[in-house]
């Protein structure tokens, strides 16, 4: 029993590693960002198949804020969101999977306190309710 135990416990944390984390674009997936203007940037969060989509739109979100504070700002907003992901077939052992792999890019425009459109993000509320680890 404690060998069986054991076996599931190895597996779910080697799954568990396989979820993309917070970090720069890589093999697995993480965040990238392009300057557009002074207060505007295209920010891109991908998954990989272990991914959730919440988590990636989470992140996404949550690079977008790190973005504004990092540029002095306190504001933002999404002029266009865009979903990237991608699905595919494959076989494993006879078996046919569907692997989906969740992305999302969207325009985001900033902005300094007093000068914000009603429904912007607040950089400060987002960064505290997002954390960069989950």
């Amino acid at each position: 029993m404690m060998k069986v135990i054991s076996i599931l416990f190895f597996v779910l944390v080697v799954f568990a590693s396989c979820a993309t984390s917070y970090k720069p674009e890589g093999y697995s997936g993480g965040y990238s960002s392009m300057k557009l203007a002074d207060d505007v940037f295209e920010v891109t969060f991908s998954g990989n198949g272990y991914t959730r989509g919440s988590f990636v739109r989470e992140m996404q979100v949550r690079r977008s804020a790190e973005i504004g504070k990092e540029n002095g700002f306190d504001y933002f907003v999404e002029k266009n969101q865009k979903d990237n992901s991608t699905t595919s077939l494959n076989t494993y052992n006879g078996n046919l999977n569907t692997v989906r792999k969740a992305a999302y890019t969207s325009v985001i425009q900033y902005f300094k306190e007093g000068q914000q459109p009603p429904g912007a993000y607040s950089v400060k509320t987002i960064l505290s309710r997002y954390p960069a680890s989950k």
